[in-house]
């Protein structure tokens, strides 16, 4: 039994070739959770305090690899010997190489990252760096490489095959939507609309926005549990906007019901979206831009955050194009994304703590779902992570006939009771078609089913929400480090309420002076909604002097970085165009209003449109799959 250090510098545990981190302490018992989590192994080990006695409570889905435990010490050696010596990085790296085996050499990130790493550990303890000294010590320094592709240059007269060979492998990993012309059969399928290579995302703005997501989930659940925050934030797009009005009844009704008990844990399956702003007018990506950049929060999903199954498979599809043109394509370029497993981690997690081995997991689905293959890697990872558990799919029309609760509040649905209600419909109104659809969604939220998301959850996603907490001091009330907080604050973009009155007579005489610079937002989910230049002029002339108004918000428009890709879309194949792109960043968070049980940033999702595109959703057809590409 040995300690490691992460990467972070805490403590870690490797045991009989698994590595464990540190999770918590009680008593005198320390609990050690498997590094591999992320990809659904649950494996727990507990240790006496002075790391005797040591336990495996719950074993792990993988085999145990004395590799993995080699690399990871050589790798600590590596910075040790950096720390407290005067060796140049080269020299340590290769001297430390010879007592592995190739395995362990496979496993070890690669020789420029290490160098890189060896080079910061050097500056952490010297005022100065160390010079470099030869062409090795200087190739690997990012800084100091053009971190610019130009794919156009590379690709030349191949683009037509590249493009060709991409949509291959697309159709052979996975990468799949059904047609539009028939959007219930899987009999009829094509490729997800994809970005042929990857587009740069600097690190330092990557590595910003994942830091960041457990705070994000931590400010929605709190969110979520504060009923006064959230009536009086909302409490004039309830008396405009019937679909929120509905949403509330249905908290109401469940939460203020003393003569029932509520279900209150709350799994949140959340995804953070991002802009990367720069100055408007730019119109060409250059290293000086890259300086300037800055990381601007779109919006907070708090239900239905998809794509992440088909997410995970453009890594490989990428890796594959940019070997076509022999471009880079290592971890340190194309980081590993394991969404699907996260979001799957955290279903299995909750249905765990629901505790009846026999409950299964309910998908709520619409009937005419193209995106079904992104839905069915989510499902498989619940069947991989554990192939005892059931998941089921049906539409809020089929609960009409097929759910009912007993006379305990369990959710009963075909047979199974109910764990967990992983929602990918019901975040729109054209989601409940009819009275019935609603008396679907309040039987479940009645429920003793843990919901993916409550109806509070749901409640606190809306733009409303995000305006609110975008005012001066209304983080403070649910983040309590002040600087988290300015953290967090810095994505802002200016947000304006049109309430009735002065203020909101004020912003929007602004936007109207400024159409482009404003974006004009109802309280609506799944892309297609919002409102830019013109037709922003047109609807607030329209909504103006009536109350109508206040079930809006008004945004201050981001200006996102342009680039050069090729965009493939399933009727069109298209040149070298200038795109912008869209960062979001999945997380998971389970608890209760007391606790928090589960908090944990999963995995990434890029999303890329042209430059004259307003709008941003893969499905409704506006965006494409992308990786990032880490300069």
């Amino acid at each position: 039994m040995e300690i490691l250090t992460s990467k972070r510098g805490k403590d870690m545990l490797a045991f009989k070739g698994y590595i464990y981190t540190k999770h918590n302490q009680k008593n005198n018992t320390i609990r050690w959770r498997c590094i591999k989590r992320h990809t659904l192994c649950r494996g727990i080990m507990l240790t006496s305090l002075d790391l005797e006695n040591p336990y495996l409570k719950v074993d792990h889905n993988h085999a145990p690899s004395v590799a993995a435990v080699s690399a990871k010490k050589a790798i600590m050696r590596m910075k040790t010997k950096c720390a407290n010596s005067a060796e140049l990085p080269s020299q340590i790296y290769n001297n430390n190489l010879d007592d592995l085996s190739y395995e362990a050499l496979s496993l070890l990130p690669s020789e420029e990252a290490i160098k890189r790493t060896l080079r910061n550990v050097r500056r952490n303890y010297h005022d100065q760096p160390m010079p470099v000294t030869t062409l090795d010590e200087f190739i690997i320094e990012e800084k100091m490489a053009a971190p610019i592709i130009n794919y156009e240059s590379l690709v030349k007269e191949k683009l037509p095959l590249i493009m060709s060979k991409g949509k291959d492998w697309a159709l052979t990993h996975g990468i799949l939507m059904r047609t539009a012309d028939f959007p219930t059969s899987s009999d009829v399928v094509n490729y997800a609309p994809f970005a042929l290579f990857p587009s740069m995302i600097p690190r330092s703005i990557y590595n910003e926005a994942k830091q960041m997501q457990t705070d994000f989930n931590l400010l929605m659940h709190k969110v979520a549990h504060d009923y006064d925050f959230l009536k009086e934030s909302l409490k004039s797009v309830i008396e405009i906007d019937d679909f929120t009005r509905k949403l509330w009844e249905i908290y109401e009704f469940v939460y203020k019901n003393k003569t029932k008990k509520f279900q209150p844990l709350c799994l949140g399956l959340l995804r953070s979206d991002y802009m990367l702003h720069c100055p408007q007018g730019d119109s060409t990506i250059s290293e000086d831009l890259l300086q300037q950049v800055q990381l601007k929060q779109i919006e907070i999903n708090t239900i239905a955050s998809s794509f992440i199954g088909l997410a995970e498979n453009m890594i490989s599809l990428h890796r594959y194009t940019l070997w076509l043109i022999n471009a880079p394509a290592n971890e340190e370029k194309l980081p590993e994304n394991q969404a699907a497993a996260g979001f799957a981690a955290g279903l299995v997690n909750a249905w765990d703590l629901y505790e009846k081995s026999e409950a299964a997991i309910l998908f709520v689905v619409s009937s005419a779902e193209r995106n079904i293959f992104d839905q069915r890697w989510l499902e498989y990872g619940v069947l991989k992570s554990n192939p005892n558990i059931v998941v089921l799919r049906l539409t809020l029309q089929d609960l009409h006939h097929e759910g009912h609760l007993d006379e305990d509040n369990n959710l009963i649905v075909s047979g199974y009771e109910i764990a967990v209600v992983y929602f990918r419909s019901g975040y729109s109104p054209n989601c409940y078609k009819t009275e019935q659809d609603w008396d679907s969604r309040k039987m479940i939220e009645c429920s003793n089913a843990i919901k993916c998301p409550s109806i509070n959850y749901h409640l606190a996603g809306t733009k409303k929400i995000q305006q609110e907490l975008s005012l001066p001091g209304v983080l403070e009330k649910f983040i309590s480090d002040p600087e988290r907080v300015q953290i967090l604050r810095n994505t802002f973009a200016k947000q304006y309420s049109l309430e009735m009155g002065l203020e909101g007579d004020e912003a929007i005489n602004e936007a109207l002076n400024n159409v482009n610079s404003f974006v004009l937002k109802p309280q609506r989910e799944g892309g297609g909604n919002n409102f830019f230049e013109e037709e922003l002029q047109q609807e607030l002339l329209r909504v103006k002097n009536s109350e109508e108004r206040m079930s809006y918000i008004l945004m201050e428009r981001i200006f996102p970085l342009p680039q050069r890709n090729v965009l493939i879309y399933n009727a069109e194949s298209k040149d070298f165009g200038s795109v912008i792109s869209e960062l979001g960043i999945y997380g998971v968070i389970i608890g209760d209003a007391e606790q928090i049980i589960y908090n944990e940033e999963v995995g990434h999702l890029l999303r890329t449109k042209p430059v004259e595109t307003n709008e941003g959703g893969i499905a409704s057809g506006f965006a494409v799959m992308d990786s990032p590409y880490l300069i």
